[in-house]
Parts: structure tokens; sequence; C-alpha cells
């Protein structure tokens, strides 16, 4: 919004559609009065607005963008590639937790650690475990919260999969967690 958009709007552009997948209008807007006011500029001068979730779509229209303006296309599971199977009955088995979120202070992960953790230790090693796809700049700092924890045998690191092992990891899972 406050980049390539801007400098789309600045030049008059009459038809421009902007998009935002959050973190410009989520944390960049409020950075100093010259964003906000860019983010303001930018999304008045915007025919459209394409975003990812509710709360893109309401931190837009708290910068002046009308509702009927803005598109939502929420992420998500694409069921033409994955399609959940018919669980089995897993008697005995821990509740599986599946996480697919960068490891980045933006995505909260760590908040994701620190509650795994204190339900890890208050239900036992036997009832629940964490898979947490992908790596990030808090890499360190999660294994540190599970260790200190005494559950990092609960947590499983497969690292960056690809879309073709996603589906198996999907199913594998109780509770997706975003």
């Amino acid at each position: 919004i406050q980049t390539a958009a801007f400098l789309v709007a600045l030049a008059g552009y009459p038809r421009l559609v902007s998009m935002s997948w959050g973190y410009d209008l989520m944390h960049e807007a409020d950075r100093s009065a010259a964003l906000r006011w860019m983010t303001r500029f930018t999304l008045k001068r915007s025919a459209a607005l394409v975003g990812d979730c509710e709360p893109v779509r309401q931190r837009a229209q708290a910068f002046g963008m009308l509702a009927e303006r803005i598109v939502t296309f929420p992420w998500g599971v694409d069921l033409k590639h994955f399609s959940p199977q018919a669980q089995t009955a897993r008697e005995n088995a821990p509740l599986c937790l599946l996480s697919t979120r960068s490891w980045e202070p933006i995505y909260g992960v760590e908040v994701l650690a620190q509650g795994f953790a204190q339900a890890a230790q208050q239900l036992g090693p036997e009832a629940v475990q964490l898979v947490m796809l992908g790596n990030g700049s808090l890499a360190g700092n999660l294994r540190q919260v599970f260790n200190r924890a005494g559950v990092s045998e609960q947590v499983f690191f497969p690292g960056q999969v690809n879309q073709n092992d996603l589906p198996r990891y999907y199913n594998m899972a109780d509770l997706y967690v975003s």
C-alpha cells in the first residue's frame, strides 16, 4: 500500500486496484504520520482493494476505504489439491496440532510455543503433540521455549515441505493452528 500502490496513486492512475496481505495495513501504516498519510491517500484513490482477511478489511475501512470496494480472498486450503480423508479412530493417540506459519515475530508463533508448552506440561507427554512446518528467525527461541518447558519431545520440526507433501500433514493433524 505504501510503496507500489502509493506511487500509482500519486501518478493519478484512475483504476488502481490495491492489494494488502496484512503487514502493510496492520503494521507499516502506523509506523509514522507519513505512512498513515500515504495509506489514506492510496486507499482513497484505489478503485478496489484486495485483502486476505477480515482484520485487513476492517483496517482498510478505518483508513477510509469504502466497504463495498473491498474484496476479501481468505487464506485457506485449496480443496482441489487437498480433500480431508475420513479419520480412523485413534485410540490413545495424542492430539496433533499443526502450524504452518513462518517463524517470524509478526506471526506470533512464540505465543503458540508458550501456549503449547503450558498445555503439554498440564496434559502430559501422551496427550498432545505439535508439528511446526517451516522455519524462520525465531527457530532458536522456539526450541528454547520447548526445551525449558521439558516438552521438546512432543514437538516435531519437519522443515519446509512442498505443496505435494502438505496434504499428509493436514491429514495427520487434529487441529490446525493459524
